[in-house]
């Protein structure tokens, strides 16, 4: 019981401590903040792009060192192959701004942030090891990115990572587009003796000076400043508290399971303490004594814990989703070792001095002129155990509750209606080279052909193309809404829309449902009218009951209606999306969806067959069914979900064994009361009911704990549940069931037991 709980503690720490607790690569984490904007309304969030960027740069009274960054795909050349890699580009200060700096070569150059000037790289410490096995040489070799070759510049220390939401191979300079616009994230380190709030405060003229400068996107919002840290670990932080806290009930169960049995065992060690006590030994010797034994326990305890932690944190980062940060960096070094440790030394504490507290050694002749030690434990020594057993399935049950909100939640999250129909549709992410595709008639003049050529495919029902990838409610172009040529609510009110550009056959294979009017067909994509199609979202909140069909948004008609497309990173989003044909130009950065008749997964290499006739270098394109990239945002949702059932489960488990341990002795230390009452005439059913009240009267208290526990802290997981309240009564109640189930079942087996005794063996024993 020990070595589980402490490995269950030292496994929970090890998580927490790669997540959130492990000082960042970066100098000085807690003054590094993200910037971005938020509209009026407080909704959507972007980031400052190329142009916020460029104004705090110029001008900055609170931050000594302001950075910008941004993803996207590149085409790696190796000598070993091909494929499609994401990279970050960042400002040639980014480096400095983080408060690290490379362990080989440079960084980049503010001269390097122009176009034909930014073919260098600077390598992450893993990719350097992996393809030039940590050659101090690399400096000045060259990488083909893209078709072009960029020269290595620069490795970063090992354990560098940036930013954390997913792995990065390797850095190029971010270099602003034509015109000063374009996506793009901010980080700033403030200056010495700058708050947070003082920040925060300083952004309104920063807000003021973007509307001054005429960016239309960013019109009627405001500048955020929020801690760095925040924006990659907020939303794991209480999963993880919570995680941290769960185990830490299992601690306690296990210590007060401990702590009865050395209770019980302090009852027939009366007569041997008053012994010791006769003989000149002080309490402080008896006190030595029992941490002797008690240590001996944890110290075993904990050697076999930090085994099977060892263990269990190997499996967790084999397993875990890549949506967690760090995650991946959890293992058993020198803090969870300490840490370990000091739960040995805690819980060897706690069960070692509980004998102590309630054994009466003052009088060592009332034992020594007894003829034999006492049985039982005495109506105090009783309600020790009693109230430690209700304590511990008081800690199962709130245990339990947490887990059962969660499992509830998933499920309902599960059964979310995203306004598509994911089920036997292919997505493929192409991402063109710029070398190649650099205008947007040449990336459609080969996403044009390729779809005609998959929807040929045997087993193919429908294909179509979003450009920009395939977003349903996350960011991607927006425009400022005019409904029929008048901009909409209040003067100066910000009311955005994303716009999506989408091929026939978009809608088909998504398994949109259309509410009203039709969706692209072919002569769309050639109508000089530039028709679009709209979502619900968009319809109820611009037209209410009103038919829309025929109306005008931004001078284009509208020809129908659908529903509103979502995923599970944000299921409360009301984002409003018009839909407008894609023709002659595309993004090279694109997603195919293909909706087929059966399983998905069977023509994925007749798909790459195609990629390959089209340009050979993207058959290494990734694809993927629609159900599995759904089903990955939900990973940590049901990692957490699965680590905080276990341990709950392991927490009822503990608070079974705790009275079944319990009764068993008492129907031992009764054996003799049993006897009689047997003897005079009560039958097995009512010995069995003697015992099973004695139990049920610990799990009802038990239970009453677990309920009033539950009330007090389940409230913090609301922001973690979806269409489940804190306090569910129908979760409630199948918590108290479980609890009550696994309990009585601990209970009935000494109650079988004390219902075979035979009276006349029982009465001899005196």
């Amino acid at each position: 019981v020990l070595s589980l709980s402490i490995a269950i503690n030292t496994t929970a720490f090890s998580v927490l401590n790669a997540v959130l607790l492990k000082p960042l690569p970066y100098g000085e984490t807690e003054r590094l903040v993200e910037l971005s904007w938020q509209d009026k309304r407080g909704g959507a969030e972007f980031g400052l792009g190329h142009e916020g960027f460029a104004l705090l740069k110029s001008d900055s009274t609170v931050f000594r060192q302001v950075a910008a960054y941004s993803s996207r795909v590149v085409f790696l050349t190796m000598p070993d192959g091909s494929a499609e890699v994401a990279v970050i580009s960042v400002s040639a200060n980014l480096f400095t701004a983080l408060g690290a700096k490379p362990v080989l070569g440079r960084g980049f150059l503010p001269s390097e942030e122009k176009p034909g000037e930014d073919r260098v790289v600077v390598l992450g410490d893993a990719f350097w090891h992996e393809h030039w096995g940590a050659d101090t040489n690399v400096i000045g070799q060259h990488l083909e990115l893209d078709g072009q070759n960029h020269t290595v510049v620069g490795i970063m220390p090992p354990g560098f990572t940036f930013p954390f939401r997913h792995p990065t191979p390797f850095w190029v300079p971010l270099v602003p587009p034509v015109g000063g616009r374009g996506e793009a994230s901010v980080i700033a380190r403030l200056k010495p003796g700058v708050t947070l709030k003082k920040a925060r405060a300083a952004m309104g003229i920063l807000a003021d000076r973007i509307e001054q400068a005429n960016i239309a996107r960013h019109t009627g919002g405001t500048v955020t400043v929020r801690p760095l840290l925040d924006r990659f670990f907020q939303k794991h932080r209480l999963s993880l508290w919570l995680l941290m806290g769960t185990a830490a009930c299992v601690l306690l169960i296990a210590c007060s399971n401990v702590a009865n049995l050395f209770l019980i065992r302090a009852a027939g060690r009366q007569q041997e303490m008053a012994v010791r006590v006769a003989l000149g030994a002080s309490r402080g010797h008896l006190m030595r004594q029992m941490l002797t034994e008690s240590y001996t326990l944890s110290g075993t305890a904990g050697i076999f814990g930090l085994f099977l932690s060892y263990c269990a944190v190997r499996l967790l980062v084999s397993i875990c989703p890549a949506k967690v940060p760090r995650l991946a960096e959890a293992s058993l070094g020198l803090p969870e070792i300490v840490f370990t440790v000091c739960l040995m030394v805690v819980v060897g504490l706690v069960f070692g001095m509980a004998p102590l507290w309630r054994m009466n050694v003052a009088s060592p002749a009332e034992f020594l002129n007894q003829g034999r030690m006492r049985s039982g434990t005495g109506a105090r020594g009783w309600g020790w155990c009693d109230n430690l057993v209700a304590s511990q399935i008081g800690l199962a049950l709130t245990s339990l509750m947490g887990a059962f909100l969660l499992i509830y939640s998933l499920m309902a999250l599960q059964r979310v209606d995203l306004g598509v129909q994911p089920k036997s549709v292919l997505v493929l992410e192409v991402d063109l080279p710029k070398a190649r595709y650099s205008e947007p008639s040449q990336a459609w003049a080969f996403y044009e052909p390729l779809l005609h050529r998959i929807r040929s495919l045997p087993g193919v029902r429908a294909a179509g193309l979003s450009s920009h990838g395939l977003l349903l409610n996350r960011n991607g172009e927006y425009e400022e809404v005019m409904i029929d040529g008048k901009v909409p609510g209040e003067p100066g009110e910000a009311h955005l829309v994303k716009m999506q550009a989408v091929s026939t056959g978009f809608f088909e294979s998504l398994g949109f449902r259309i509410r009203r009017g039709r969706v692209f067909t072919a002569p769309d994509t050639s109508s000089s009218e530039r028709n679009v199609v709209i979502d619900e979202n968009l319809a109820r909140r611009y037209f209410g009951d009103t038919d829309p069909l025929g109306h005008r948004i931004n001078g284009r008609p509208i020809i129908g209606v659908v529903g509103s497309a979502r995923d599970f990173l944000d299921l409360d989003s009301v984002q409003t999306t018009c839909y407008t044909p894609l023709s002659d130009g595309c993004s090279r950065a694109a997603a195919v969806v293909v909706k087929t008749d059966g399983e998905p997964l069977q023509i994925v290499k007749s798909l790459r067959a195609e990629l390959a006739a089209m340009d050979k270098d993207q058959e290494r394109a990734k694809i993927e069914s629609l159900e599995n990239i759904l089903a990955q945002m939900l990973a940590p949702q049901r990692f957490n979900t699965l680590l905080l059932a276990v341990f709950a489960g392991v927490a009822l488990l503990f608070a079974g064994v705790g009275i079944y341990g319990l009764l068993r002795y008492v129907v031992a230390q009764r054996t003799q009361e049993i006897g009689v009452r047997m003897a005079v005439g009560a039958t097995r059913a009512e010995v069995m009911c003697l015992v099973l009240r004695q139990g049920g009267a610990l799990v009802l208290l038990g239970t009453l704990m677990g309920i009033l526990g539950s009330l007090a802290t389940t409230h913090l997981l609301r922001s973690l549940l979806h269409e489940v309240q804190p306090a569910d009564p129908g979760v409630l109640a199948l918590v108290v069931t479980t609890v009550w189930v696994v309990s009585l079942a601990a209970c009935y087996f000494p109650a079988r037991r004390a219902a075979k005794v035979d009276p006349m063996v029982a009465l001899k024993c005196e």
